[in-house]
């Protein structure tokens, strides 16, 4: 009767102005069809209302992905996106704002530890896509708060997350809670397992799974993790919705299996339970062999581990026995391994910072043949597809581009100038050419009567880097070869050249230049998706090119 009231006086404003959420729709177990009865009350809910009515209900796909799932008559579907780079920063921020006031943290220094933990996150591609979500940024921020930085090594940052994790299953396993009441045996059964007993458990359960090549884990598999504390009688039920909901690690999963809240934590933890099995250096050989983007993650964690466990001459081996000794002669490059090679080059880029300083001879030979098979490629003295040869030189990048006119030198852009000899060349395109424009045809001769020299590369990122960091942004004279260029670095102008072709790029170049009262590095140049060190250097306009050339001139004259 006080429902019905509540209901008559909320009714009408809801109706004119609300809107009715329902959360967790994945969190009502199926037992009983109390899911099914649910979903027909929701149904019925949204008749009584009428169109006017602005009803969301929440859940995990799972629940309507399954097969002989119910939906939602009428209902239109929305999948909730990962967070963009500006909402994370926020998020962070927001979370340490907090912190510092309930710790009472110097405010100043707290945004500080916030500011170095998104730049952690985003110099991490393993993280990229895990950290999108709420609940694994909520994770990395506890971790953070504990270290004040993120563990370098990838199995180490893993590690240290389970363990948190499993730390927090204990704590609510001991607590009291009205939404998941526990039974006396049910606590002892969540408290029983010590934390590396409970990992190794965990561990094999997800390698099983990962043999498996599913992420789903079931009930049946989680309640043997406990059966030594529960007797042969007992509905588990609240133990069971415990794990899925509080223990943090594992979560609901289609059909009312389970599965480890990402699917890195499943990778990491069949990984730690990988290296019990005998011969596994060879398992995990066959494993790739078998299947490589499904088990590569795992090689990757048990590269890491291994390097965290002290043992960096066995994570050596496993990356080496992937890369042949470039021979002298220019003999081909079988085109089939090449996932291989990439697989270990990767390897090695993750771990530059945990072998720095190794100075073994097995490692001095993988990273020599490593680079030197990228850059034979990258050369086309392979005869690899421009895909791979641009990942190839992406991975150069990454691992340290060692080519003359890519890098610096000194201080100075390293530029491998090429003669240009006089004479003649063909300029434009012809008549029947698709994709020239009318002002690029015809076809026809032009004559150079002087030779010059020319970049073998275009500018790259680390070349113009080298402008900036000599202060070349802050230098009036650079920018003086014309008014335009002078106004345009003073914020006056805004140079719409570069965009031309894109109208909704050059709305957003515009409104990017309107916020911007100085300009002091070329545009995208935070964009780690455009700034490798070998890559040729994006955003950047004619002035900025200009004030390039005369600071570099400059340079060169004072040799």
């Amino acid at each position: 009767a006080d429902g019905n009231a509540a209901w008559e006086g909320l009714a009408e404003p809801l109706l004119r102005e609300g809107t009715i959420i329902l959360d967790g729709l994945d969190e009502v177990p199926e037992t009983e069809d109390l899911r099914k009865k649910l979903l027909d009350a929701i149904e019925e809910l949204a008749a009584q209302l009428g169109a006017q009515a602005r009803l969301i209900v929440s859940s995990r796909p799972y629940v309507f992905e399954a097969e002989h799932a119910q939906g939602l008559a009428g209902f239109g579907v929305l999948r909730l996106q990962g967070m963009d780079d500006g909402q994370m920063e926020a998020f962070i921020r927001h979370w340490y704002e907090l912190t510092a006031s309930h710790d009472r943290r110097n405010p100043e220094a707290s945004q500080q530890d916030a500011h170095i933990l998104y730049r952690e996150i985003e110099g991490r591609d393993y993280l990229q896509e895990p950290a999108r979500s709420p609940m694994i940024l909520t994770l990395l921020v506890a971790l953070h708060l504990r270290n004040i930085r993120l563990p370098e090594s990838r199995a180490k940052l893993y590690e240290a997350a389970i363990d948190l994790m499993l730390d927090h299953w204990t704590q609510r396993a001991q607590r009291e809670d009205g939404d998941y009441p526990l039974e006396e045996y049910e606590q002892r059964a969540l408290k029983s397992l010590e934390g590396n007993q409970r990992k190794t458990l965990l561990a094999n359960l997800a390698l099983a799974a990962h043999r498996e090549k599913t992420l789903l884990i079931s009930r049946r598999q989680i309640l043997a993790l406990f059966s030594e504390h529960l007797p042969d009688d007992c509905n588990a039920t609240n133990l069971l919705d415990f794990v899925r909901y509080r223990s943090g690690l594992l979560k609901a999963g289609e059909g009312g299996d389970f599965e480890f809240y990402h699917r890195s934590f499943q990778a990491y933890l069949a990984a730690r339970a990988l290296t019990d099995v005998d011969d596994w250096q060879d398992e995990i050989n066959r494993l790739l062999e078998e299947d490589m983007d499904w088990w590569q993650e795992v090689y990757f964690l048990l590269i890491g581990a291994q390097i965290q466990g002290g043992s960096r001459a066995t994570a050596v081996h496993l990356m080496k026995r992937y890369v042949s000794p470039c021979p002298e002669d220019e003999k081909p490059y079988p085109q089939e391994k090449w996932s291989f090679l990439a697989l270990a080059a990767r390897a090695l880029i993750e771990q530059q910072a945990a072998l720095k300083g190794y100075r073994e001879v097995p490692y001095l030979e993988l990273m020599r043949d490593v680079l030197a098979h990228l850059l034979r490629i990258v050369q086309k003295e392979y005869a690899f597809p421009v895909a791979q040869r641009a990942e190839a030189g992406r991975l150069l990048g990454e691992l340290g581009d060692p080519r003359p006119g890519v890098g610096v030198w000194d201080g100075l852009p390293g530029i491998d100038w090429v003669e240009i000899p006089a004479g003649e060349f063909t300029m434009g395109s012809n008549d029947d050419d698709p994709n020239a424009d009318d002002d690029e045809k015809p076809a026809h001769k032009v004559r150079i009567e002087k030779s010059f020299s020319m970049a073998r590369y275009p500018v790259t990122n680390a070349q113009f880097a080298s402008f900036v960091q000599a202060g070349g942004y802050e230098e009036e004279r650079y920018w003086s070869s014309s008014q335009a260029s002078l106004a345009w670095w003073r914020g006056e102008l805004a140079d719409l050249s570069l965009p031309d072709d894109s109208p909704e790029l050059k709305r957003k170049y515009e409104a990017w230049l309107a916020d911007e009262i100085t300009r002091r590095e070329p545009w995208f140049w935070r964009e780690r998706a455009w700034n490798l060190a070998n890559h040729p250097v994006v955003g950047v306009s004619w002035y900025e090119a200009l004030a390039f050339c005369s600071w570099l001139s400059e340079r060169y004259a004072e040799q």
